[in-house]
């Protein structure tokens, strides 16, 4: 869909985008084609907040179910896409282990709750994910360490794949966007576990590790900041037994 295709969509159904839901439609036609081609194909998938539906239509629709807040938009997608599989709801109470990909332009309001929805979710194995920019750029080589940071490094892998201009979108926000794509990792650790272990350490992060937990080990005098993610998941393993 380009943007004329999208003018006239919104003026047919008397819809605007809500500035608070985060609604900016893509319409590079060819930014949507290589986005749907980064998605692993015959997995069931679910697309987050698909608006007017510009990457669904390039999106395999057997395997698809796609989430939508907005009733505004479902009616079009209704419409435009009749045996899609469409649910009017907050994709926060979806539950993600419904699904093996996870596919969509995250609003920047709810980016957090959605990676930490995926961390959590084991079932999810990939996906390919549209954020503003900085995000990525925090999430791979973050300047301060924090508890979800720490916890996608160790149950995903991160690829950058598309860099997408303002301009590619309609309205145009303020800052530019990135795709990038994660496949799960580490398949061993139980991230609800390692959240729950290492949720103390990072509320006093500034405190040696030892004030938090009595079996430390070798790291006992460090601070949870200091260690990689290989040491951060020995502590994990040996404080589990």
């Amino acid at each position: 869909m380009n943007k004329q295709d999208i003018l006239m969509l919104l003026q047919k159904h008397e819809l605007h985008p809500n500035k608070n839901l985060g609604q900016n439609f893509l319409i590079d036609e060819v930014i949507s084609k290589r986005v749907a081609t980064l998605v692993l194909k015959e997995k069931n998938t679910l697309e987050i907040g698909p608006g007017l539906g510009s990457l669904t239509a390039y999106l395999e629709p057997q395997n698809l179910t796609v989430v939508e807040i907005d009733r505004g938009y479902i009616s079009v997608l209704k419409q435009r896409f009749p045996d899609l599989k469409i649910k009017h709801e907050d994709v926060l109470k979806e539950d993600f282990n419904q699904y093996d990909v996870i596919v969509g332009n995250i609003p920047y309001y709810i980016t957090k709750d959605i990676l930490l929805k995926i961390v959590l979710a084991t079932q999810v194995s990939s996906g390919v994910l549209m954020v503003q920019k900085e995000v990525l750029s925090r999430l791979l080589k973050p300047e301060n360490e924090t508890l979800l940071t720490t916890l996608i490094h160790l149950t995903l892998e991160l690829h950058e794949a598309i860099k997408v201009p303002r301009s590619a979108f309609y309205p145009e926000p303020n800052v530019d966007s990135t795709v990038f794509t994660f496949k799960r990792k580490n398949r061993h650790l139980d991230p609800q576990q390692l959240k729950e272990f290492l949720q103390p350490l990072f509320l006093h992060k500034r405190k040696k590790i030892k004030s938090s937990l009595q079996s430390a080990g070798e790291f006992m005098d460090h601070r949870i900041e200091e260690l990689n993610d290989e040491e951060i998941i020995r502590l994990f393993m040996a404080g589990r037994k």
